[in-house]
């Protein structure tokens, strides 16, 4: 219980900002635009005292309204990551703009969605299984011509 109170305490303090939203909960501040540079907001001024964006979200972020709507203009929380349908892969958790975690069995992949572990294991597994099916045929076809050309002679048994 001590240790769960100090990581709350630790990440109020430590976080660039945090505030009061519309229910009385801390909350901290989203992905807002600045008004200056259009890039992150690098200050207070640039957020509302309940934690909402003055100026909308950056590139790639969005979040919802005091309404509860889905927005990106001003009055958003900015917290909600942006990622491409289907980026990360049915299993994938988008954490920033297209950009994933990727959770049971499924893997990164160069463009930062998911990939499945399970389809990429199956074809391995077929292809492995070919190349020993061709293996085992070609010494079997190797054995049979050294024997059509060196027969052994047959042993009499008494």
């Amino acid at each position: 219980m001590k240790i769960t109170f100090a990581f709350h305490i630790l990440a109020l303090v430590a976080a660039e900002a945090h505030y009061k939203n519309e229910d009385g909960i801390y909350v901290l501040a989203g992905e807002c635009r600045s008004q200056k540079s259009g890039t992150k907001a690098g200050g207070n001024a640039d957020i509302f005292k309940n934690g909402r964006c003055k100026y909308g979200c950056i590139t790639g972020w969005t979040g919802t309204n005091a309404k509860g709507e889905v927005s990106e203009d001003k009055g958003s929380d900015c917290k909600t990551p942006k990622c491409d349908e289907g980026h990360c892969g049915t299993h994938g958790i988008c954490v920033g703009p297209n950009r994933c975690v990727c959770s049971q069995l499924t893997a990164q992949n160069e463009d930062g969605g998911c990939y499945s572990l399970r389809v990429r294991g199956l074809i391995g597994a077929a292809a492995s299984l070919a190349i020993l099916i061709v293996c085992i045929t070609t010494c079997h076809c190797i054995q049979q011509a050294y024997e059509r050309k060196h027969p052994q002679p047959q042993l009499k048994s008494d």
